[in-house]
């Protein structure tokens, strides 16, 4: 599992993005395959040096907390944000629906069961469906059965969930200036 520890408590960018620009890239090679995106390598290349340019300008190293997640899960959250942010930036056409629904599957060495949601962010509705569609992998319309509510109410609640996630990560900050900068 990697996580920060005291022994890496000095790691810096450098070091961070030999670490992880593999993981970094996959997750947004996953993101374009799960949405059938035909995106050149250019393309790859501009999402990648986004990812990285938020990740040194708000100090993200500075922001994380071993206690809240691993390294690894961290830093995938960050990379598909700026993911879908990029392709709703650039493809307004792109169903929100449809990005929304997609999570970067866990690794071979990190099972789902790994990473617990941090306890008091999200309320127990907001637990229930996450836990169903990123844990478990139920698709929308399964979880909207089981919960009795519509696709739409599934959708908005997650949508919700990975907000206050994003906030209690400290990213919400990019998210509102870059909504801000799109309007």
């Amino acid at each position: 599992m990697n996580t920060l520890t005291k022994h890496d408590a000095k790691l810096s960018y450098t070091d961070l993005f030999k670490r992880y620009s593999p993981n970094i890239h996959m997750c947004i090679m996953s993101f374009i395959r799960y949405n059938n995106i035909l995106i050149s390598r250019d393309e790859i290349d501009d999402i990648f040096q986004e990812v990285a340019l938020k990740i040194v300008k708000y100090r993200y190293l500075d922001k994380f907390d071993s206690n809240r997640s691993s390294l690894s899960t961290w830093m995938k959250t960050i990379t598909r944000t700026v993911t879908i942010d990029y392709y709703r930036k650039n493809n307004p056409a792109m169903q929100h629906e449809n990005i929304e629904e997609y999570e970067e599957p866990a690794g071979e060495n990190e099972p789902a069961q790994e990473f617990p949601l941090p306890p008091g962010v999200l309320t127990g509705r907001q637990e229930e469906v996450l836990t169903l569609a990123l844990r478990d992998g139920w698709e929308t319309r399964d979880i909207a059965r089981k919960l009795s509510v519509t696709e739409e109410t599934v959708r908005s609640t997650k949508f919700q969930a990975l907000e206050r996630l994003r906030k209690h990560y400290g990213i919400a900050q990019e998210t509102a200036e870059h909504k801000e900068r799109a309007s």
